[in-house]
């Protein structure tokens, strides 16, 4: 006979002063602990990535995604300016965006690490913007914005356009899913069917999710200084207020 724990959080947030919290299932809001820059998160959706800068070198840090207080942990270090650090199921693999300062459009370059033995050597280098990346942990696939803001899915050195003016995007918990908003509307694509499933307004998104079951989604929103998340029932296609936060919020993780 298994025994199933059933998870108290409902969702992890973080807000632009990069403080991680959770709302609990019993409507509670926690505040946890500050966490590094520019999150993102890994395939296994157990992680967090992010970086801290030192002069010309940025450090990259791992934290877990859970209601405890452990400092992030330094993974590598690397010359230049990079962001959001995606790491695969196995941790064997890294995505990161290297800025281009020079560039006035907040691009750069999609960067693919691959660790050997005990440093990471740098495989593929890919124009994007610097917006987070994802890996799907069952195909090893990756999951980036282009320049042109397309959302791109690239699985041995293949790239595919997903879908077209995107601005932030979510793969679901069993990883057949994706969300994405267009800066009107949040999207559900099914990777299975090659098709959009849902459509559904949300003006000022900031952050789109799931639940760990994909059968809520959920949306952060900021607009003349109101934040708040907000969930939509797939079933009953209904919006519903989750809770208000002082200060606006750039990412969602169930």
């Amino acid at each position: 006979m298994s025994i199933t724990i059933l998870s108290p959080y409902r969702l992890f947030f973080i807000d632009e002063t990069d403080f991680l919290f959770v709302l609990m299932k019993d409507g509670r809001l926690c505040k946890i602990k500050k966490v590094d820059s520019f999150p993102a998160l890994s395939a296994d959706f157990k992680h967090l990535g992010g970086v801290s800068f030192d002069g010309e070198n940025t450090h990259i840090t791992q934290t877990p995604l859970e209601f405890d207080h452990s400092a992030p942990r330094e993974i590598a270090s690397v010359f230049g300016y990079f962001y959001y650090p995606a790491f695969a199921s196995n941790s064997k693999k890294m995505a990161l965006i290297e800025a281009d300062l020079l560039s006035p459009l907040s691009s750069g370059s999609l960067c693919l690490f691959q660790k050997k033995i005990k440093n990471w050597k740098k495989t593929t280098e890919i124009p994007a913007l610097l917006k987070p990346p994802f890996w799907s942990r069952l195909t090893e696939s990756l999951f980036y914005f282009n320049t042109h803001h397309e959302l791109m899915c690239f699985c041995q050195d293949e790239k595919t356009i997903i879908a077209q003016n995107v601005y932030l995007a979510a793969l679901s918990p069993l990883q057949s899913e994706i969300l994405y908003f267009d800066g009107n509307y949040v999207r559900l694509y099914s990777l299975i069917q090659k098709s959009e499933e849902i459509v559904f307004p949300a003006p000022y998104a900031t952050a789109v999710s799931f639940d760990q079951k994909a059968q809520n989604i959920f949306y952060a929103t900021s607009f003349e200084g109101k934040h708040a998340i907000y969930g939509f029932h797939r079933a009953s296609q209904k919006t519903y207020l989750l809770c208000e936060t002082t200060t606006p919020i750039h990412f969602l993780c169930p």
